[in-house]
């Protein structure tokens, strides 16, 4: 059955966000402060901050020139043209600085600047539109079809569904002007702050698939109620830099071939070879719901990027620290020693029974020490931990891959690595798949994923001891 391809109209978008950068002059509207009523000029820098140059004729002396905030400029703002308003948020200030010409000039500069008053993006539909440096990849998704103006794209929007609320995640390419764009809608009105927190998980799922986060400048629209062309309405906000890998958990079309080189097409009936929207809307649900996975998933990403091997294998072992400690603390009954709490509970008295009666042999670091240690005695050690959250997961792990677990410390701690040495390079992008399989299967996957240590072997080495794609 054809599936009828969701239109979209970006146009108006896309020239809000061009014009908002230009060099515009306006009046400032602040009441009661010296720069109410002054000439006042804004423009894009090339770090992607907001200049704003106010003039003032009349001469300032003490107190003003000793104390800047006199003139209003940390104060919230407005500023008219003969169109429409600017807001400028108060304290949103990286420098400031005050040149005593004739007129006088007062130039600060902002990471965030609106178009529109901040009541308008609020109980309203909005669209989120991230220019990006690199063409945007859905290759690895189940998508659907998008039209945007007479160009058809036949796999590049998403459908998400989170807390009853649904969002499009969608690409736009302006192949004449070299330009592409990453976008998200609401498909319902709400308030910009929810919007921003549900974006980000999104992003964040996208980007731990895709390898490529993209940051750089958020621009915020309000969408008009036919939710197709946009009011004049836009919040841009100076991000991070985007990192970008392309270190992608799935190669679909490699997948395919890879079955069919092995003559097992036949796993096709039971998984898709490419990300469902069901799993990837699992993934936005466990990323929005815990910030210590968000924070984690971020830091896969940004690692990612890294070419210092001893970094990245570092980045991955807190990455792996971190959903182990998720994980175990959801299991706690499955990870303990002995199950039986009372039976745990009278151990310890007994233990401590014991160390009461030779604690007069025993100096008071030492008995501080032992007393942590049998507070702690049903709790397993390091290596059974790391281990656990696989088991609990259902994921196999062979000899090797046991033994690569067991060697985090080392990265964490520097311990008799060879950075030089070729296996370090195997050992990082095994540590990265294994973290990878941990987050995909705590966020309710089940399916293929590269395998980066064996493809690293396939390109590098003599032997390739693994598939190139796991099932988990």
């Amino acid at each position: 059955m054809k599936i009828k391809a969701i239109k979209k109209d970006v146009g108006y978008a896309i020239d809000s966000i061009e014009s908002l950068g230009k060099e515009k002059a306006y009046k400032v509207r602040l009441p009661d402060y010296p720069i109410d009523k002054k000439l006042a000029v804004s423009r894009k820098n090339l770090n992607g901050n907001i200049e704003i140059c106010i003039y003032i004729e009349e001469p300032y002396k003490y107190p003003y020139m000793a104390d800047w905030e006199k003139f209003g400029i940390y104060e919230s703002f407005i500023l008219e043209n003969t169109n429409s308003i600017y807001s400028v948020g108060k304290g949103n200030r990286l420098n400031a600085s005050i040149v005593a010409s004739d007129p006088m000039t007062i130039k600060i500069e902002v990471e965030s600047f609106q178009k529109g008053e901040t009541s308008t993006f609020n109980d309203t539909h909005l669209r989120l539109v991230i220019p990006c440096t690199k063409k945007i990849e859905f290759n690895a998704f189940h998508a659907n079809p998008h039209k945007i103006n007479d160009t058809t794209y036949f796999n590049g929007l998403i459908k998400i569904n989170l807390n009853n609320s649904q969002y499009h995640l969608y690409k736009y390419s302006n192949k004449d002007k070299n330009t592409n764009y990453l976008i998200i809608d609401s498909c319902q009105p709400e308030k910009l702050d929810s919007f921003k927190d549900i974006t980000k998980s999104i992003l964040l799922s996208y980007g731990f698939v895709t390898g490529n986060l993209y940051q750089d400048a958020y621009y915020y629209q309000v969408l008009s109620k036919d939710k197709t062309v946009l009011s004049t309405n836009t919040s841009y906000f100076k991000q991070e830099p985007s990192a970008l890998s392309s270190a992608n958990l799935f190669h679909p079309m490699d997948f395919k071939m890879y079955l069919k080189h092995f003559k097992k097409e036949y796993v096709l009936d039971k998984i898709s070879a490419f990300l469902t929207e069901n799993y990837f809307n699992k993934m936005v649900s466990k990323i929005n719901s815990l910030p210590e996975l968000s924070h984690c998933i971020k830091l896969m990403i940004e690692g990612n990027q890294s070419n210092l091997l001893l970094l990245r294998g570092g980045i991955y072992s807190i990455a792996l620290e971190t959903m182990t400690n998720i994980i175990c603390d959801e299991n706690e009954d499955k990870l303990n020693p002995i199950s039986d709490k009372k039976l745990s509970k009278l151990l310890i008295e007994k233990f401590k029974l014991i160390l009461d009666e030779y604690s007069p042999f025993i100096s008071d670091y030492g008995t501080k020490v032992l007393n942590t240690k049998i507070d702690n005695i049903n709790s397993p050690t390091n290596s059974k931990k790391l281990l656990k959250p696989f088991e609990i997961l259902g994921i196999k792990l062979n000899k090797e891959e046991i033994k690569i677990l067991n060697q985090r410390n080392k990265f964490l701690h520097g311990v008799s690595i060879d950075s030089n040495d070729e296996d370090l390079k195997y050992v990082t992008y095994k540590f990265l798949t294994l973290v990878n399989i941990l987050i995909l299967k705590y966020c309710g996957y089940n399916g293929h994923m590269a395998d980066y240590g064996a493809m690293y072997q396939l390109r590098h080495q003599d032997k390739v001891t693994a598939h190139l794609f796991r099932i988990i």
